[in-house]
């Protein structure tokens, strides 16, 4: 017969021994499932994952996107002018998206720059310099994670939003993905920019900007412009027109003409011209077929 003390150290050390044995099968465990999720390529960024190795200086290889060259442009061109000002990254359902590093209020088609109206509606200038790719190619979407993020798209366009107008303001917010003309989706309130409309074209509009705590408000007084433009078989919304915007507000608007420079960096803005960098491509004067059946939609009219 053991002693009661000594029984009592035996249960003890029995006790440790089999804590510690389900400890270490836990740990091996966790360890292959870590395994197993990083292999399919799920991490902590929720959904999104930056390979390195995948992206090289020099070298880089996009899949076979690499090859795809689409209106004189390509994901190699993208790539090329983005990655200085931002991060690449692979997302489970878009695909390659890039992340810009901006201060923590940037929101497309709002932050550094303003509109101007040219002959094929109204066209978004922007101060970045890498602004002539994502806010005339492709489309945004809002992350909470990560903010912002630019989804690489091939189609030329002024500006990749939709507007809506009413009681006294415009609104336009960028467009989301897979969204497209005619397809009106109900996007998030915070995706939405609202000006008064008479200080549509101004060069600092900025300052007028009502607080987002009135978007809701305004929104529900606001309804869809449907004015589109179609060049080389692309649509797109082009906003309020001249004529609508000096009915609306008394002013009358300068009218430019949409050329290219043939050189990547800012847009080139004077009385006369706008000047963008679209690669491989050359816009000047135009033609093309504006469709104004229908400015707004009433039945859009409400709130989310």
């Amino acid at each position: 017969m053991f002693h009661p003390l000594i029984l009592t150290d035996m249960k003890k050390l029995i006790n440790t021994i089999l804590i510690a044995l389900v400890a270490t099968l836990l740990t091996s465990c966790m360890a292959l499932q870590g395994g197993a999720y990083a292999q399919n390529g799920y991490d902590r960024d929720y959904g999104y994952y930056d390979d390195d190795d995948y992206y090289g200086d020099d070298d880089y290889y996009y899949g076979d996107n690499n090859y795809d060259n689409r209106d004189g442009v390509s994901i190699q061109v993208f790539y090329n002018t983005l990655r200085p000002h931002g991060r690449w990254m692979r997302h489970s359902s878009y695909g390659e998206i890039w992340i810009p590093r901006v201060g923590r209020n940037f929101h497309p088609y709002a932050t550094n720059g303003y509109w101007v109206m040219t002959n094929y509606g109204n066209t978004w200038v922007s101060d970045f310099s890498w602004g002539w790719a994502p806010f005339h190619y492709g489309r945004w979407f809002y992350d909470d994670y990560y903010g912002w993020a630019w989804i690489p798209g091939y189609e030329w366009a002024p500006a990749w939003v939709t507007w809506r107008t009413g009681g006294g303001y415009y609104g336009w917010a960028p467009m989301g993905p897979r969204m497209g003309i005619n397809i009106h989706i109900n996007l998030p309130i915070n995706y939405w920019v609202f000006l008064p409309n008479r200080y549509m074209y101004h060069r600092n509009m900025h300052r007028y900007y009502p607080g987002r705590n009135f978007h809701h408000n305004i929104y529900n007084k606001t309804t869809i412009i449907n004015n589109t433009y179609v060049y080389n078989n692309n649509r797109y919304y082009s906003g309020p027109t001249a004529n609508e915007y000096r009915s609306t507000t008394g002013r009358s608007v300068n009218v430019r003409t949409l050329e290219t420079n043939g050189r990547s960096g800012r847009t080139a803005v004077n009385d006369r011209s706008v000047s963008v960098y679209t690669p491989g491509n050359s816009r000047s004067g135009g033609g093309g077929n504006v469709s104004r059946s229908g400015n707004t939609s009433p039945e859009t009219r409400g709130c989310y």
